[in-house]
């Protein structure tokens, strides 16, 4: 059953009036552009007029009292906050490092390089609040010094074990969507989402990274994609230009990497590095 009310002839079905009067009471409490984008989300699930019943004037009501409650804020500028919630897929980013060791340093074997966490974290949060930082990985023992360093800097740490058969880590990726996906429901209003990886797999399908970047996107959230672009998904990659911001993580690469006993990494500059607005 469908029904019309409001401003521009806009198209409400029952069984969208719950998910409208959601968006009213929380969602447009971002406020602004990211409001205009949730409406704008809504209207497209719209269906058209099929018909009226005895019920008609009361949800109309509904309707109309929810528009003229919240539309003055649905057009005004942006209230997206400026906290930084920062993503961080380290075996995407390593195994990105080691091809771009190879392609810079091509001299230099890439078994000996390493991330200087420091630098790439506080690349990620560009000098900003940082209210939540998360990183996945996998468990090898040598790298438990290298897990306590980063969370002193506040950073949650997950490990997964590897699979004994594939050799790879298990269900890491949906781990950190996972993440990424309460996160967009558990705050309020928006932030800006900082990703690490260039993991752009399943997206055809509605799933993985780009897929719930998009989501986070449609929630008011500002986007930035930090990833090396030889191994980054090139329709992730485009569309984090288009929407938000992406870092190239080789005009950085001195100062995230260092060889272990061939070369330090060098001091971290932030100059060139542009944000979400």
């Amino acid at each position: 059953m469908e029904l019309r009310f409001g401003y521009s002839g806009v198209l409400l079905s029952i069984r969208n009036l719950s998910r409208l009067k959601h968006f009213s009471e929380r969602t447009l409490s971002a406020g602004g552009a990211a409001a205009h984008r949730a409406v704008t989300a809504l209207k497209t699930d719209l269906l058209p007029v099929q018909s009226h019943t005895s019920n008609c004037a009361t949800v109309c009501n509904c309707g109309r009292q929810i528009w003229r409650a919240n539309r003055s804020r649905i057009w005004r500028d942006s209230q997206m906050s400026n906290s930084v919630h920062i993503f961080w897929d380290n075996s995407n980013v390593f195994i990105g490092a080691q091809v771009a060791a190879r392609n810079i340093e091509a001299r230099i074997g890439s078994h000996d390089l390493r991330i200087q966490f420091n630098s790439l974290y506080e690349l990620a949060r560009a000098g900003r609040q940082v209210q939540r930082a998360v990183c996945t990985g996998s468990v090898p023992p040598e790298l438990d010094a290298v897990w306590r360093h980063i969370e002193t800097n506040g950073v949650t740490v997950e490990l997964y074990e590897r699979g004994a058969g594939s050799g790879t880590e298990q269900g890491i990726d949906q781990c950190l969507q996972v993440q990424m996906l309460r996160t967009a429901l558990d705050f309020v209003p928006p932030g800006i989402c900082v990703l690490l990886t260039g993991d752009g797999a399943g997206y055809e399908d509605g799933v993985g990274f780009h897929a719930d970047l998009e989501r986070m996107r449609r929630l008011g959230w500002g986007i930035e994609v930090l990833s090396w672009e030889l191994c980054c998904n090139r329709k992730l990659m485009a569309w984090a230009k288009k929407v938000g911001v992406f870092v190239r993580l080789e005009d950085y690469y001195p100062m995230i990497t260092f060889l272990k006993g061939l070369r330090n990494s060098q001091p971290l500059s932030l100059t060139r590095r542009k944000t979400s607005k």
